[in-house]
């Protein structure tokens, strides 16, 4: 193809460059991040993945008047469902991956895109747990557009994936702990064994067991095991259940013990707030330590020396004795809190003036490796 024209080769340019950027300017904003091009939520549909990165808001389309006491606007993008029979209908939100590990916040509208003065709020939760949830919609009506608003709390950077479903599964996200099985709990340094007895009802009720682990300096929850309900010989379900955890780092840790129920609803059947700080133990001694090997009675001397300054550390000298010389163990801690790291061993045959070198370095980690 021949380009005739200084424009044409211009609007060849421009159109090759917008085909490059696109794919990057779609990976920064998520589409719905405008009003009009909300999407569409199908009832019982499989989840939608969507992102608040990067995402603006259309102040033109929010009516803060309704909103001002529950949250603030920072990323918000839009969705919209309708049912064809009035009834009462979920959100579930599931995998929430946030950068700051603060989640997300939700209004849920009825009313005309844009036309603040026709909004109605159903729902307005100013801060989402990042576990799987759903939020209740009570009496819907048939034919009749609804708005979905979801924001990253306090501009958080948030993907998660958004279901509008007949059925609810995860948490309610307003879920609080319904204290029905009764707990016990014991710890063994980073060992911390828990143990739950439930009734014969909620046992017969529920599916399986979650339980959750949540530091208190990081807001989101890890799962840190799932136990399904298991059955006796006689084919009743049992009541007693146990689980071991291990904590790496001191703190306060808040576990939680959910009810997983048959189509994936859960309850917070009761939490447990456990202490992990480790009592403090000596620091382990560091050394440099070398073998020597000469007749009994040979003068000797042992120098420790500062391998960068060749500087002299410590000095000793005797006449050697194999049972109280032949191991010689050299502290070596106040000079690496003095961040010298690296040693020589000079011993010397003050008899024959031969010297054997041995050389160490401290590592960042505390282990003494010799050279």
């Amino acid at each position: 193809m021949s380009i005739t024209s200084t424009a044409e080769f211009n609007r060849m340019t421009k159109l090759t460059l917008w085909i490059i950027l696109l794919p990057l300017f779609s990976v920064a904003q998520a589409i719905n991040d405008g009003i009009m091009a909300r999407t569409e939520l199908i009832l019982d549909a499989a989840y939608t993945t969507s992102s608040t990165n990067y995402a603006t808001v259309e102040w033109a389309c929010i009516n803060k008047a309704l909103t001002r006491k529950c949250i603030d606007y920072h990323n918000d993008q839009w969705f919209t469902f309708k049912v064809s029979a009035p009834g009462k209908y979920y959100l579930n939100i599931s995998s929430q991956a946030c950068r700051d590990t603060r989640g997300i916040q939700a209004i849920v509208i009825e009313g005309n895109p844009c036309e603040i003065k026709t909004y109605k709020i159903l729902q307005c939760i100013p801060q989402i747990r990042q576990q799987d949830i759903f939020i209740e919609l009570d009496s819907i009506k048939a034919n009749e557009h609804y708005l979905v608003n979801i924001d990253g709390f306090l501009g958080d950077f948030c993907t998660f994936n958004i279901q509008f479903s007949s059925t609810p599964k995860g948490l309610a996200w307003y879920a609080k702990s319904l204290d029905k099985v009764k707990v016990s709990t014991h710890q063994s340094d980073r060992l911390v064994a828990l143990k739950w007895e439930a009734s014969q009802t909620l046992a017969n009720e529920i599916v399986s067991f979650e339980i959750l682990r949540t530091y208190s300096h990081n807001l989101k929850s890890v799962s840190v095991g799932i136990i399904p309900i298991e059955l006796n010989a006689l084919g009743t379900a049992v009541t007693s259940y146990s689980l071991v955890d291990t904590l790496l780092v001191a703190g306060t840790y808040t576990y939680e013990i959910l009810g997983i129920f048959d189509g994936g609803k859960k309850e917070i059947l009761r939490q447990q707030i456990i202490t992990f700080y480790p009592e403090a133990k000596p620091p382990k001694a560091l050394t440099v330590d070398v073998l020597l090997d000469y007749k009994k009675g040979t003068p000797v001397m042992v120098l420790l020396l500062d391998k960068v300054r060749n500087k002299v550390l410590k000095k000793s000298s005797f006449d050697f004795n194999k049972m109280y010389d032949g191991y010689q163990r050299i502290p070596v801690d106040m000079y690496v809190a003095m961040n010298i790291r690296n040693f020589v061993v000079k011993c010397v045959n003050l008899k024959t003036q031969v010297e054997v070198n041995y050389e160490f370095e401290v590592t960042e980690h505390g282990e003494v490796i010799r050279k």
